[in-house]
């Protein structure tokens, strides 16, 4: 059994130049803790730290971007799906219809033999 993932294993806790995030397994001091009121978007950890003008340009652009690709993305799968789902009805609706065509049939065989039987039936009695 491999013992890297104990507990025991230095990975795990881990300083924070483990690889881990520094604000996942620390502890925050007091004083860098934001106040529950202080509102959405407050923590340091949410804003960007780019100071030059024309580098925070090129960060929000290509934020603007990605969060386009992401819509244009979750757009093409909803259309997907919806496409799907109407193959998936038209499919159901055309496989619904073969089977009432089908009862149909078997119902006018059915009728038809009860026809002969009846005739035969008819013919018996008369000689």
């Amino acid at each position: 059994m491999d013992t890297s993932l104990h507990e025991s294993s230095p990975q795990r806790g881990g300083s924070p130049n483990s690889g881990m995030s520094p604000h996942l397994g620390s502890t925050p001091s007091p004083g860098s803790r934001s106040r529950p009121d202080s509102g959405v978007g407050s923590s340091p950890i949410n804003k960007p730290t780019i100071k030059d003008p024309g580098k925070k340009k090129e960060h929000e652009e290509k934020v603007r971007k990605a969060r386009e690709e992401q819509a244009q993305e979750r757009a093409r799968k909803l259309r997907e799906l919806r496409e799907a789902q109407k193959a998936a009805m038209e499919f159901r609706d055309k496989q619904q219809t073969e089977r009432r065509k089908k009862i149909e049939e078997m119902k006018r065989r059915d009728d038809s033999r009860r026809q002969a039987v009846e005739e035969r039936r008819r013919k018996v009695e008369k000689e």
